[in-house]
């Protein structure tokens, strides 16, 4: 008997729903866009974690570069034997790399062109690189270069073409296509070319004793912070950059950024709900006088509140399931405005799709912030509802 009533009690709120369609649309859809943009902004925000998340885990032990004057400049080659006679460290390969500004359609974008040392930097598939065509570069390879396949697709490429660079200061170079890679981190691969070390000091002027900085790795990880502190004792104006601290610095940023949407839908959350209170505190003579009919057969005051809360239940989730699918369909239209914001110069153009990725735990939290504020925002007028007396309510008292 118990279930068949709220069973029934549910049916009389859809019922009253639909009765009162201009109330219900005035709450509904605002809620939908509230919670597309939470969805969107949540889904963009989880995927660009977890991408951070996965490319630290592709990173050196430690990065070391050198400071003048607060920025980074070229180091001696010579660090390189300093650094492996570091207790615990078992190579410190060096790296020439440097950004290139190409032209895609749609603008501009800046590429990283990334000099690696053949010999001694951990093969491919150690550092989270997956070869999809062709090979991937060995010892002796000059002016060749792998590409990831979000670079190759843009410009369509296949391996065996040849591609002409020039950076800022007019230094150029053409390379042979050997290769194209993926990752499962697709913001890692999408704007990365990788060359021989050689190669990349031929293109950006470097003398075959300079590199840009040096991938330190260990016999194990859980040392990195004191072999960091025993690499800074090596020489002045040196910046040691361990996983993890690379990690919390991507992490912050990724949301810092999500934090300007989270306030910005905060605020749409809160005027739907001023809407709903308004919508459920304002009571016509109709309404009392059916709330009174019905409290006179029998009808309870916690009846009536909870057919007032099963309404907004209702809304609250339609509107939920409603605006993450509404914010599923933006993504799937590329994210437009707010992929841009979120990847900055690192987008390219038009083919990089943004990562997304939906979790229970977020999908969890979304259904909590679409319901409960509403809940909290109508559970005052449902009580007020509920209280009429029926002969007041009859006669159409105020």
């Amino acid at each position: 008997m118990g279930m068949a009533k709220h069973r029934n009690l549910w049916s009389v709120a859809a019922y009253n729903l639909w009765r009162y369609r201009p109330r219900t649309i005035a709450i509904l859809l605002p809620l939908v866009v509230v919670m597309g943009t939470a969805g969107s902004v949540t889904f963009v925000r989880d995927g660009l974690s977890r991408d951070a998340s996965l490319t630290v885990a592709m990173l050196p032990d430690i990065t070391v570069q050198q400071l003048v004057g607060g920025r980074v400049e070229r180091m001696a080659l010579s660090y390189g034997d300093s650094l492996r006679a570091v207790e615990h460290v078992i190579s410190a390969v060096p790296r020439v790399w440097g950004y290139v500004p190409v032209s895609v359609p749609g603008g501009e974008a800046a590429y990283t062109l990334m000099g690696i040392d053949l010999e001694r930097m951990p093969i491919a598939e150690e550092i989270g690189l997956s070869v999809e065509k062709g090979r991937f570069l060995v010892a002796g390879d000059v002016d060749e270069a792998v590409v990831g396949k979000a670079f190759a697709s843009v410009f369509r490429l296949e391996v065996g073409d040849r591609i002409n660079l020039e950076d800022a200061l007019g230094n150029e170079a053409e390379l042979q296509i050997v290769g194209v890679f993926g990752t499962a981190v697709e913001i890692y691969a999408a704007d990365l070319l990788v060359v021989s070390l050689e190669t990349a000091r031929k293109f950006f002027g470097y003398l075959e004793s300079e590199a840009s900085d040096f991938c330190v790795y260990l016999d194990d990880p859980v040392y990195a912070d004191l072999a960091a502190q025993r690499i800074l004792e090596i020489g002045n104006n040196l910046r040691v950059l361990t996983r993890d601290a690379l990690g919390e610095l991507t992490q912050q940023a990724y949301g810092g950024r999500g934090g300007v949407f989270q306030l910005m839908w905060m605020i749409l959350l809160l005027t739907v709900c001023l809407v709903a209170w308004a919508q459920s505190a304002s009571i016509g003579l109709a309404l009392r006088r059916e709330i009174g009919i019905l409290k006179a057969i029998g009808w309870g005051t916690l009846d009536i509140i909870e057919v007032k809360m099963l309404e907004t239940v209702i809304i609250a989730l339609l509107g939920t399931f409603g605006g993450i699918l509404l914010g599923l369909g933006y993504l799937g239209l590329g994210a437009p405005g707010i992929k841009q914001y979120f990847l900055g110069w690192a987008t390219v153009y038009p083919e990089f799709a943004v990562p997304i990725y939906m979790s229970v735990k977020s999908l969890f939290l979304l259904l909590v912030v679409g319901i409960f504020p509403l809940l909290v925002a109508t559970v005052v007028p449902a009580w007020l509802v509920g209280i009429i007396e029926p002969d007041e309510a009859i006669r159409g008292e105020q």
